[in-house]
């Protein structure tokens, strides 16, 4: 008996040193001001509101759905309307990958804020990500990057886990991808190659919906909902301010992943998919309907906002 004591007390000190230092991870704050922004308006001019136009005005009122039942068409369909963004672009999602098809929509994303658009991401924090990476992303004057409810411990994630449960089980598992208020993505992929046919070892039997009309309102109205809400912390509030990656870098990260594309077998079955001449004839077959009912969540999951139309 009097043998065990030194372990139980070796013990008890080790329990105590680990309150102590989940009590210290609590106490950082993640409530600097920041600025709140919101869905820049649909813009008649731009090469995407020209593009459907016929569309909206033979269904005025309407909402036009085409279902991205594929992989590849919906990663086809993002990649269109994010090379065609004039203004804007508007993506939040629960999980984005490092691997092929996450590193091309980054490019992609990059790219159209070289060309001036202004990009918002909003990302959840359960996926281990870069911090510095991230700020680095964000320094660019037109790119925007927040993280969705974010542990305050960043160094050691797995204690945050372990010290801010409430913290842990408050996801934002929202995915959608709006381009100049006009055409929305959204339904249940994530960004990564499982979800876009890219990943021969598993795939995510997921859905999406391109959409048109009067739907694409009120999802910007919820990601602004999200976007400001103050669990919505901005990179640079964790890491502090990021370096403007510089051109050289940028050209030799370019020509790697067209590199990349060029010498992908996955790249090449793209080639031949039907909705690349769908899009390019402006025959995409979308199935309209009237906006009834959208329910909005707010991210506190106390109340939800209903509009009827």
């Amino acid at each position: 008996m009097h043998a065990s004591l030194p372990r139980y007390f070796l013990i008890k000190f080790l329990l105590l040193c680990c309150v102590a230092l989940l009590s210290g991870c609590a106490q950082t704050t993640l409530s600097d001001p920041k600025a709140i922004s919101y869905a820049i308006a649909a813009h008649p001019s731009s090469k995407l509101a020209r593009y459907i136009a016929p569309e909206l005005q033979e269904h005025p009122n309407q909402t036009g759905f085409y279902p991205l039942a594929n992989g590849k068409d919906a990663f086809i369909a993002r990649l269109a309307i994010i090379q065609s963004a004039e203004h804007s672009i508007d993506a939040q999602y629960y999980i984005f990958r490092d691997d092929l098809t996450s590193t091309v929509i980054s490019m992609y994303l990059y790219q159209a804020a070289e060309r001036g658009v202004r990009v918002r991401l909003l990302l959840d924090d359960m996926q281990s990500r870069n911090d510095e990476d991230m700020a680095n992303i964000a320094a660019h004057p037109n790119i925007e990057v927040r993280l969705f409810n974010p542990f305050k411990q960043r160094n050691v994630r797995s204690i945050g886990l372990v010290s801010d449960f409430d913290r842990l089980n408050r996801r934002m598992h929202n995915k959608s991808l709006t381009v100049d208020g006009i055409f929305s993505i959204a339904g249940g992929r994530n960004i990564g190659d499982e979800y876009f046919s890219a990943d021969s070892s598993v795939e995510f039997g997921d859905f999406d919906l391109l959409m048109v009309g009067d739907i694409v309102s009120p999802i910007a109205t919820q990601f602004d909902v999200y976007w400001n809400n103050d669990a919505a912390i901005p990179i640079e509030h964790l890491q502090g301010q990021g370096n403007k990656i510089p051109h050289d870098e940028l050209a030799q990260w370019y020509s790697e992943q067209h590199q990349n594309i060029a010498t992908s077998e996955y790249f090449y079955t793209l080639a031949s998919l039907p909705i690349i001449e769908k899009l390019k004839t402006q025959k995409i077959p979308f199935y309209w309907a009237m906006l009834n009912c959208i329910t909005i969540y707010h991210p506190s999951y106390q109340r939800r906002v209903k509009k009827t139309h």
